[in-house]
Order: structure tokens, then C-alpha cells, then sequence
């Protein structure tokens, strides 16, 4: 109730004392002037109903109840009074006004709430009869004061009015009205009246839009935007005090332009200002009950525990002076929400303890919370307000919740979650009751999902738990519905509204942690996917807020778990996140700022991890090692986390051996796995040395588990260690051995399958376990070469593919499987000469090839291709020995010798020794077969010159005479010609083909390979010519008997040294039979061309070295005395040539500074291709590499040189 109105003229006392709010004297002035001889009855009837307002504000001046009391009763008799003077004149308006304020002043007299609720009816009735009155007299400034003054009767009736029709019949009918006084006053030239009714109208339709959204015409939008228009035009029509005293009256919200949790304290502290210059304490009482309520919601938002807490004291400090200003005046806050003034104790010690670290405290606060829960339901009740009563149940459920999440008693944890739970079912059915807001109605779900989440942890039955869990996450996702269902929400948040964005963000994450407990026993990896969903999303909510410390916070919730998704791409994204907020959050809050550097740091760490892990997944075991390596740098940058740095450098040391592995480089495989098993048990100690005085904290648990980790992973590395060395038993030939150090293998890590914790971890040892039975099934059938045990192999691979989690691994694991059914077919083929088994063993050796190839193995392609060169030679020796004609036969043996030697190259290539050592003395024993065939040939064939065909010159030039049975198929052969044989580096040559058709039938020319030798390029070639990879493809050109074609191409230098031109050519006969044939080779010298005057005393020299000289006697020594392979015939360190040919280093080792590897001598004879390198690993004592060298025997100049050498050598 505001200003009554004035006597037009007099009483100017009275309305000085008014504006300076000294209503004592205003009443004084009234008083004195009622009881002076008044001629004017009307001025009497006025003057009667101020003095009533003078009493009215005087009495909400009182600092004692009893003073207040008396003045309020003295105030309802001088509107009595007034009542009975304006009917005996029939002004049944002002009469009906008056009888209204005594009925409006009985609900602050009384302290029985029905009463106050009667009260309230009954005033707005008789305002209503007042307000028709005055409409049908047509006194518009009648209306609008009687409206402004009395509406607060009807604002009032709401809190009173426990049913949701007969609220909204009330609101609607105080929306009606107010619209009605707007339309009327706004005729009047009253500016502060028009401003009055927009204030009042504006509160009725936010309320309604608020709480009966559903019914609202024509959309909460326009009513909100309607609202606004409304504060809008009444600030600018009235900026004065009458505005501000309304406003507090009833407790309304501005919609100005500060809007959210500041806007609101703002205005509050506004309202509150005026209210001390007033001395009214009701105002006073509003202002700091508004300010208690919104400081509050601002703690909720804060991102600092120590401004949570300084919020949470200022709001419960207002709340208590709020008390301080209603209780004389026999009023209940009807502000329902956050801290109810009547009993703000509860609440205020539960809010209080969220913010507390120290468990004692927190639960001693949480005592205290219960312990008011009591006094708070028994006053809300008293106080008639179905909201307060609903609100203290709300209060008590959550007392009672945090209570129990801090007892570790069973017993009393259910019995304080049993009470939670009861109030909560109460607070949800005053909730369906009220059908009040849906955001009241979202917190009711989200705690009752809290509290079933919590007594889940109770139940022992599983299935009855996972049942609980699930229905608590049912809830917990109908209160997030209900959130972004509700209208009046979506409002708010439109006007940045950050306490509801805070709650829409904790529910979020609070789902997210029932799902991740939900996953724990139901194990569905959608439910965890769904858990990660609900931490982003929450980001998200508190990303609109500003507020970087909880989005890093949520994503730090969700990069876990997709981690254990094995998600490590979206796990690292989210560390990325979580990361680059927490950096936001150290630059805002500068308290914390060390604090969340360090979480920033953390998160980078994680990520890195994650990248590795990713890069593990998919088989870029190089690519995790590195990630790794920069893990442990970042460790070692932090003292606190520098104990485990160690640690990242041994899986850095594992995720290197594992590349070795992947490669097939066994040994340094098997030398990387020992170093990782010695990092790992290095790190261990580490751990143990700076945990060791840890005491029972979350920090000593995770060291222990640690240290466990690391002694698993040791023992790993030790597992695979036996899984190279059966490898590479298996490549040197020893089957039998390598079947049994697989078995160890499969027996250490079936056990360390037992020990380790991590499903992942479970899951890779798995996949290893399966891999290595298939290796040892293989390895036990090429022991005993059966084909049951090549195909049981091929099953095992076929099952341990599905254990795979890379595309790349499954089609490797495939081709071995492939390769295992190849064999099986292959094995029946060496038994039974069958041609099908022979068939279908080429099939699936190309398949095998195929999937090695496109899985980037090119070194199981070679083997693969090894493999079928020597089937291949099997199928042309079962031929051969099938042949009666010695001549075919021994062309046969001729293809056999070929393949083989082509095999035993493969083999040698790929690293597998034993099959090229098998391969070359089946060979050796072709090639005595092949000899003995050709004696038989000539012994057995007569010779007729007169049969030989008539040859070109170049031909005759070329071939010695033979038997005319040797060319009765197709049968080339080839003469080379250059046009020089020294060169110049860079210096073009020509060089010249003829392939000429000596037999009797056409042939086909499919290519000639190896044309361009190595150090060359091709300048220029015939247009029809093909080249592909330094071979011309021919595709299949026809060349008739006894004829001849030509092949030019010109070459460019790029390579100083001896140079050995040997080209194959492969043709076929009619019958798609192939064929091959080898001209002489051709020699040339390329030289500096300073050194082009002397062409040959270069490699001369270079051939008659001390340093050559030496290499030739070692190869010699080896190859052909003490019969070493060729692999690893000829091979000496640098320090061994130095020792033995007693010569200056510098002749042998090179200037690192200017990048030479060798010393002059050394590195001509490397340059010039005489002389080869290779790396060795872990050759020295300490484990490091060493470099040899040897002459390039292979190379036919050097062969040749080599053998005359030898001959001359004793013996």
C-alpha cells in the first residue's frame, strides 16, 4: 500500500512530514485537523482515511510487536471511520476502499494464518466492489489509486491459495484489472500514477507467464517481451522514489536492461538504500530477503570455494536481518526458494558444507543442517504457505542426502537416505499439487535420482542394483526433460539467467556419474558412451555461463571414460579441452591460478597419453614411442610428477621394441623388449623410493598401483622377449626349438592375463596369446611339414584376427593365415604331385601376398613370394622328372635352377635364413642333376652341323654350335652394345639391344629387366617402348624364327664406379610356357672428369689397395674356406681394419663435422660400389651398434675379380 490521496488544499504540514517519512507527525497533523470544527464533510471523510495511511506506515516504522500492533489497530479504526463518513455522504467507492484497508490490515494484525488468508480474500473482494464503483462513475484517477494501493492484497492471496485454478483465477483477474487501469489512467495527465499501474500490471503477468506458462495467450514470449515493454515505460514516465517503494512492496523483478544474478543484487541493494531512508521495515525486510536469495544463487556459480563461502555467509547474514524486519511486523516471508528467511539455518548449513574440503567439517555442518530441518517444517507449516512447506521438504531431503554421502556406517547411511528419500516423495507430491514450475518440478526428479543412486550403493543383490541404478538415471534424465521443457527456463535463459545454466550443467555431470556407476555393473558400453555424452554437454551449459573451471572439469569427467571406450582420439580431444580451460581459469582466478596450471599441465600430460595410446591402436608403434618420450619430458619439467617419468620412458622403450617386432627386425626387437623390462624395473624403483613415505592417501594407493603395473609390464617385456627369440628360431630353420620357446612364451603372459587389472591390458595380452599359439602351430608344422597342423595354424589365425583391433593387423594376420592354408595345399603337392593341390597352393600364396602387400609388409610379401618361387621350382622338378628327353629335361632343370636361385634371394631378403640355406643346397643338387642331364644330352644326341640353322653374325658371334634338338622351340638370345665402355660422370650412352629368335617356333617377348642398371638414368627411348621400374615392357611382341629386333635406348651417368650391365629377357612360347635368357653383361667404367684422361687407373687402383686387397682376402677366408653363407661372409669392423692393416683412422672413419661416414680410401671403394656397409645392432659390449663394411660380391665386376684373386691364393 503506497500514498492515499490529498486534500487539495490545507494539511501542508501533513504532507511535508510525509515526503521526509515521518509519519508520526504526519499522523499528529491528521489527528489535529479531525479534531478541529471541519465544515467540509468530504475534506473530513479524506482527511480520516490519511490519517489511516499515517497510522499504517508508522506501524511498518516499529521496531516491537506490541508497538506495531497498536498502531495497526489505530490505523484500522481511523479506516473504519473514514468507511462510515464516505456511506453516510454514498460515495460507496471510497466507502468500499476503506472497508477494503481495514480487511488488508487485519492480516498484519493477526498471526493465525487462516486468518491472514481471509483477510486477504476479503480485502480483494471489497477493492473489486471499489474499483466497479469508480469505473462506473467514470473516476479514472479513482481507479488507479484504489488498484495500486490494493493489488497487494491479491499478490498476497497467491502464496495463501494452496490450489493452482483458483491462483491463476486470482492473478488473471489482478492482470484484468491492471491492463483496465493502464487503458484508463493513460488518459489522465498523470505521469507517476500511469508509471504505478505499468509496475503493478507488469508483476501479476510475469507471474503468470511464469507459473502457468501453459494457459498463457498468446505465449510466454510475448508475455515476457509484454512485461518488459511495461517496466520499460513506467521507468521512463516515473524515475522518482514511489516507483522504487512499489517495486519492494511486492517484491517484483526488473526487467531493465541489468538482467541475471547481478542485475537482481543490484537492484535489490537499490531497493534496500531507499527502504533505510524510509525507515520502513517491511521494505527493509524485502530488500535483504531479495538479496538473500540472490546472493545465494550467486554462490552456486562462483568458481572459488573461499567466494562460495564469503557469498554464502553474506546471503545467510541478509536472510537473518530479514527475519530481524518481519517478526515484529507478524509476517512470514512469502518469498519461497533459496534460504527462507522464517528458518534459514537448514539450508544455510547445507549450501555451506558443499563448499568445505575438511570431512569433519562438512559433516559437522551436515549435523547441523539435519538437526534444523526440524524447526524449519514446523514453521513453514505454521506459516500457511504450501510453498514454504514444500520448499522446507525440499531442504530437509537434501540435508538428509549430503548427510548420508558422509557417514560410513551402513546402517546409519540408509536410515539418513530413507529420510531423504521420504521428504523427497513429499516435496514431489506438494510439487504435483502446487502444478507449480516445471524447474521446481526437474529438482524434485534430479534429487530423487541422487537419492536411488546413493541407496543403489546399498543393495547387495547385482541385479536388483543395476535395476536401482537404472531407474535413478531415468530420473535423473526426466529432470534434464523437464528443465528444457520448461518455457519460463528457456526464458531465462534467453536473459542469461547463470543459476539455472549452473543447474542445467550440474545435472548434466550428475548424470554422467550415475551412468559411469550404472556401467560398472551392467558393463554396456552404451551406457558409457552415454556417461561421456552427458559430461560434454555439461561443458557445454557452463561454457554459456563463462565459467572455464567447470567446463575444464567436465571434460576432464569425460576423457576418462572415453579412454576406457579405447576412444583415445576423443579422449585426447577432451584432455585438449580440459587443458586449454583450466589455462582460461588460472588467467581469471589469480587465487588459484597455481592450482589450475598445474590441473592445465596434467591435462596436457593426458592428452599426450591418449595421442600414444591412439597411435598404439592402429599399430604406430613409432608414433606412441615418441608420444611417450614427450610424456616423460613434461614429467620431468614438474617436480612433483618426476618420479614417473621413468615410467613413460619404458613404455616409450616398449612401444619401440613393439615397431622392432612389427617390422620383423627380431633382434633388435628382442635387444628393444630386454632394454624396456630393465626400464620398467627401474621405474618401479623409482616409484618406491619417492612413495615411500605416502601414509594411506589416494596418492599412496595410486603409487601402489603403479609399482604393480610396472612389475607386470617387466614381466611382459620378458614374455616377449621368448616370443622373438621363437621368432627368430623359427627364421634360422630350428622349428622345433622355436614351437617350445613359443610355449614358454604363451604360459608367462596366459599368466600375467590373471595379474593384470586393466581390461585393455587383458584384452592386448589376449590378442598377443592368440597370435603366438598360431606362430607355434605353424613353427610345430613346418617341424613335422603336416598339412592337418599348417591348417589348424590357419585357423588360429583366423581366430585371433577377430581379437584385432586395427584394419592393418587383421589383413597381416590374415595373409599368415592364408600363407598356413598355402602350405597345407602345398605339403599334399610334395606328397601326391597332384597338379589341383599345386594350383590352389599358387591361389592362396597370391592371396597371402595380397593381403601382406596391402597391410604395408613388404617383407612377408617377399617371403610369401619366396615361398612360390620355390613351389614353383618343385612343380618344374616333378616335370623334369616326369621328361624322357634329356635336352627338355635339362632346360627344365635350367627354370628350376633359375627359380630357385630367385628364392633363395627372397628368403635371404626377408631374414629367413634357414629356408634360404634349404632352398640353396636344393639348388646345388639341381644344378649336379642338371650337369649329369647334360652329359647324358651330348653323350646321347649326335651332332650334325649340317642340321644347324644358319645364324646372323651377331649371332655366331655369340653362341658356340649345338645340337639342332635345342631349338626346336622358340630360343633367344641377345648381344649387347655401348657406344663406349668409360665414361664420364653425367656423360650420355648409348646403349644397343639385338634379341634374335634362334629356334624354331615364334616367341613372345614379355620384357627385358634390368636395362637401366642402378647410378643410371634414362635420356631417351623409342616411343613404343614401355619402361616400368628400369624394365621394358614388351607385351608379348611376336618375333619369328631366325629374326631379329632392336632395342636403343640412351643412359645418363649419375654414379662414379664399375658398373655391370645384366639384363634378362623373358619371352614365352606359344603354348604361354616362360622362358628366360641372360646375354654376357656388359662392363663400364663412369669416372670424375677430372680423372677422364686415365680412365681405368682409378678402379685400378682402387682394385689393387692394401684396403681392397684386404676386403677380397676376408671374403675368401670366409665364404670359401670357412664356408659361411653369403649373408654373412666378408663382414669386418672399422676398428678391425685399422688394427690389421696397421693405417691411419682417418684413412677409414670420416670427419663427422663435414658428414663423411668413411675416410677418403674407404669411401671411393663405397662410392664406386665395390664396397658395401650395413649397420649391426648391439654388437658392442654396452649394447650399442657398430658399422661393417665388405666388398659388393654380388656385382659381377667384383665377383669376377674376386674369383681370379682366390685362384691365385694358396690353398
Amino acid at each position: 500500500m503506497t500514498n492515499g490521496p490529498r486534500k487539495e488544499e490545507g494539511l501542508a504540514s501533513a504532507g511535508s512530514d510525509e515526503k521526509k517519512y515521518d509519519w508520526q507527525e504526519a499522523e499528529n497533523s491528521y489527528k489535529k485537523a479531525l479534531a478541529s470544527d471541519m465544515t467540509d464533510t468530504r475534506e473530513s471523510c479524506i482527511t480520516s482515511e490519511n490519517r489511516g495511511y499515517a497510522l499504517f506506515k508508522l506501524a511498518m516504522q516499529s521496531k516491537k510487536s506490541t508497538e506495531f500492533l497498536q498502531r495497526i489497530r489505530e490505523a484500522r479504526t481511523a479506516y473504519r471511520e473514514a468507511g462510515l463518513l464516505f456511506k453516510k455522504e454514498r460515495l460507496k467507492a471510497e466507502s468500499f476502499r476503506c472497508d477494503a484497508k481495514v480487511a488488508y490490515l487485519e492480516f498484519w494484525e493477526t498471526s493465525n494464518a487462516p486468518r491472514k488468508k481471509r483477510a486477504l480474500q476479503e480485502a480483494w473482494q471489497l477493492a473489486k466492489a471499489s474499483l466497479k464503483c469508480f469505473e462506473e462513475s467514470g473516476d479514472a484517477t479513482g481507479f488507479g489509486e484504489t488498484y495500486t494501493e490494493l493489488a497487494v492484497s491479491c499478490y498476497l492471496s497467491y502464496f495463501f491459495e494452496p490450489e493452482h485454478k483458483v491462483r491463476e483465477q486470482l492473478y488473471r483477474a489482478g492482470l484484468e484489472l491492471g491492463e483496465r487501469c493502464i487503458s484508463l489512467v493513460g488518459d489522465l495527465a498523470n505521469p507517476t500514477l500511469l508509471a504505478r499501474s505499468y509496475i503493478v500490471t507488469a508483476a501479476f503477468l510475469m507471474v503468470l507467464a511464469l507459473d502457468f506458462a501453459e494457459t498463457m495467450e498468446p505465449g510466454i514470449k510475448a508475455s515476457v517481451d509484454r512485461a518488459k515493454r511495461y517496466w520499460t515505460e513506467a521507468r521512463r514516465l516515473d524515475k522518482g522514489a514511489t516507483l522504487m517503494d512499489l517495486v519492494g512492496v511486492l517484491g517484483a523483478i526488473d526487467f531493465g536492461e541489468d538482467t541475471g544474478i547481478e542485475g537482481a543484487i543490484k537492484q535489490s541493494e537499490e531497493i534496500l538504500h531507499r527502504a533505510l531512508l524510509t525507515g520502513d521495515r517491511f521494505m527493509i525486510g524485502l530488500a535483504h530477503d531479495w538479496l538473500a536469495h540472490n546472493i545465494g544463487h550467486k554462490a552456486h556459480i562462483s568458481e572459488t570455494l573461499q567466494e562460495s563461502i564469503d557469498l554464502i555467509n553474506d546471503a545467510y547474514q541478509h536472510a537473518i536481518m530479514a527475519e530481524a524486519c518481519y517478526r515484529p511486523l507478524n509476517f512470514a516471508s512469502t518469498r519461497h526458494g533459496l534460504i527462507w528467511v522464517r528458518s534459514p539455518e537448514a539450508e544455510y548449513y547445507q549450501i555451506l558444507s558443499l563448499y568445505q574440503t575438511d570431512p569433519e567439517i562438512r559433516r559437522d555442518l551436515l549435523r547441523k543442517s539435519t538437526d534444523a530441518t526440524t524447526a524449519h517444517l514446523r514453521l513453514a507449516k505454521l506459516s500457511g504457505q504450501l510453498d514454504s512447506e514444500k520448499d522446507a521438504r525440499h531442504v530437509a531431503s537434501k540435508a538428509f542426502f549430503f548427510r548420508s554421502r558422509t557417514e560410513t556406517s551402513w546402517d546409519i547411511k540408509v536410515t539418513l537416505l530413507g529420510a531423504a528419500l521420504k521428504h523427497r516423495l513429499e516435496s514431489i507430491r506438494l510439487t504435483k499439487h502446487l502444478e507449480t514450475l516445471h524447474y521446481t518440478m526437474f529438482l524434485d526428479a534430479s534429487y530423487l535420482a541422487d537419492i536411488k543412486s546413493e541407496l543403489a550403493e546399498t543393495i547387495q543383490d547385482h541385479d536388483k542394483k543395476n535395476m536401482a541404478l537404472e531407474a535413478a538415471v531415468h530420473d535423473k534424465e526426466e529432470a534434464i526433460a523437464l528443465l528444457l521443457d520448461d518455457q519460463p527456463f528457456r526464458r531465462m535463459i534467453e536473459e542469461k539467467m547463470e543459476y539455472y545454466w549452473t543447474k542445467d550443467g550440474h545435472m548434466k555431470s550428475e548424470l554422467a556419474t550415475i551412468l559411469t556407476r550404472l556401467y560398472r555393473y551392467n558393463g554396456s558400453k552404451n551406457t558409457l558412451e552415454k556417461a561421456a555424452a552427458a559430461f560434454s554437454n555439461a561443458a557445454q551449459s557452463f561454457r554459456e555461463l563463462g565459467q572455464p573451471s567447470r567446463v575444464g572439469d567436465c571434460y576432464w569427467g569425460s576423457a576418462p571414460l572415453w579412454d576406457e571406450l579405447e576412444n583415445y582420439e576423443k579422449a585426447a580431444e577432451d584432455y585438449r579441452e580440459a587443458e586449454s580451460n583450466y589455462r582460461k581459469a588460472a588467467e581469471i582466478l589469480i587465487p588459484l591460478k597455481g592450482f589450475y596450471q598445474d590441473k592445465a599441465s596434467i591435462a596436457e600430460t593426458k592428452s599426450r597419453i591418449e595421442e600414444a595410446r591412439k597411435q598404439h591402436r592402429i599399430g604406430e608403434y613409432g608414433s606412441a614411442a615418441e608420444y611417450y618420450r614427450k610424456v616423460a619430458e613434461l614429467h620431468n619439467l614438474n617436480d612433483k610428477r618426476r618420479y614417473l617419468a621413468a615410467s613413460f620412458l619404458a613404455l616409450a622403450q616398449l612401444e619401440t621394441a613393439l615397431d622392432r617386432s612389427r617390422k620383423e627386425l627380431s633382434q633388435e626387437a628382442l635387444d628393444a623388449f630386454k632394454e624396456a623390462s630393465r626400464l620398467f624395473q627401474w621405474s618401479r624403483i623409482s616409484v618406491e623410493s619417492y612413495t615411500s613415505g605416502f601414509q594411506d592417501s589416494e596418492e599412496a594407493k595410486e603409487a601402489q598401483a603403479l609399482i604393480q603395473t610396472s612389475r607386470l609390464r617387466e614381466a611382459y617385456c620378458i614374455a616377449r622377449t621368448e616370443l622373438e627369440e621363437a621368432k627368430m628360431l623359427n627364421m634360422k630353420g630350428d622349428h622345433k626349438t622355436s614351437s617350445e620357446r613359443y610355449g614358454w612364451a604363451i604360459h608367462a603372459l596366459q599368466k600375467l592375463q590373471i595379474d593384470f587389472e586393466s581390461e585393455i591390458d587383458k584384452t592386448e595380452t589376449n590378442r598377443i596369446i592368440a597370435l603366438a599359439r598360431a606362430f607355434q602351430m605353424m613353427a610345430r608344422a613346418e617341424a613335422e611339414v603336416s598339412p592337418r597342423l599348417y591348417r589348424t595354424a590357419s585357423e588360429l589365425f583366423e581366430e585371433a584376427k577377430e581379437t584385432l583391433p586395427s584394419e592393418t593387423e587383421k589383413r597381416l594376420v590374415l595373409g599368415h593365415s592364408r600363407y598356413c592354408r598355402a602350405l597345407e595345399t602345398s605339403a599334399k603337392f610334395l606328397d601326391t604331385t597332384r597338379d589341383a593341390d599345386y594350383r590352389a597352393a599358387i591361389q592362396r600364396l597370391s592371396i597371402a601376398s595380397n593381403y601382406y602387400t596391402t597391410a604395408g609388409f613388404h617383407n612377408a610379401s617377399e617371403y610369401t613370394k619366396a615361398t612360390r618361387r620355390l613351389l614353383e621350382a618343385h612343380m618344374y622338378i616333378v616335370r623334369a622328372n616326369r621328361e624322357q628327353d634329356q635336352g627338355k629335361r635339362a632346360r627344365i632343370q635350367n627354370t628350376v635352377e633359375t627359380l630357385l636361385k630367385t628364392s633363395a634371394e627372397l628368403f635371404g631378403e626377408a631374414g629367413y635364413i634357414g629356408k634360404k640355406d634349404q632352398t640353396l643346397k636344393l639348388l646345388e643338387s639341381v644344378r649336379e642333376e642338371r650337369e649329369f642331364t647334360i652329359s647324358l644330352d651330348d653323350t646321347l644326341t649326335p651332332r650334325s652341323l649340317a642340321s644347324e640353322p644358319n645364324l646372323t653374325h651377331s649371332l655366331l658371334a655369340r653362341e658356340d654350335p649345338i645340337g639342332s634338338e635345342r631349338f626346336l622351340g622358340p630360343h633367344i638370345v641377345a648381344n649387347l652394345f655401348s657406344s663406349s665402355t668409360n665414361l664420364k660422370l653425367g656423360e650420355s650412352l648409348g646403349l644397343k639391344m639385338e634379341i634374335s629368335n634362334a629356334g624354331m617356333r615364334p616367341a613372345r617377348l614379355v620384357r627385358v629387366e634390368k636395362i637401366i642398371p642402378e647410378g643410371f638414368d634414362l635420356v631417351n627411348k623409342p616411343e613404343e617402348v614401355l619402361i616400368d621400374q628400369k624394365h621394358v615392357i614388351l607385351k608379348g611382341r611376336r618375333l619369328d624364327p631366325l629374326r631379329t629386333e632392336e632395342l636403343n635406348l640412351t643412359l645418363k651417368a649419375n654414379v662414379r664406379g664399375l658398373c655391370a650391365l645384366k639384363p634378362r629377357i623373358l619371352y614365352a612360347d606359344e603354348d604361354g610356357k616362360n622362358m628366360l635368357h641372360e646375354p654376357e653383361p656388359l662392363e663400364i667404367v663412369v669416372q670424375d672428369p677430372a680423372s677422364a684422361a686415365q680412365p681405368s687407373s682409378s678402379a685400378e687402383a682402387s682394385l689393387k689397395s692394401p684396403l681392397m686387397i684386404y676386403l677380397v682376402n676376408s671374403f675368401v677366408e670366409d665364404y670359401m674356406r670357412k664356408r659361411l653363407s653369403l649373408e654373412h661372409a666378408g663382414w669386418r669392423g672399422l676398428p678391425d681394419i685399422v688394427k690389421s692393416l696397421r693405417i691411419p683412422k682417418s684413412q677409414v672413419y670420416g670427419d663427422a663435422r663435414y658428414r663423411h661416414t668413411f675416410g677418403k680410401p674407404l669411401e671411393r671403394l663405397v662410392k664406386a660400389g665395390i664396397a658395401e656397409f650395413r649397420i649391426f645392432p648391439g654388437s658392442r659390449g654396452r649394447g650399442g651398434n657398430i658399422v661393417k663394411v665388405r666388398l659388393s660380391y654380388e656385382k659381377e665386376p667384383v665377383r669376377r675379380f674376386v674369383d681370379a684373386t682366390a685362384m691365385t691364393l694358396p690353398a
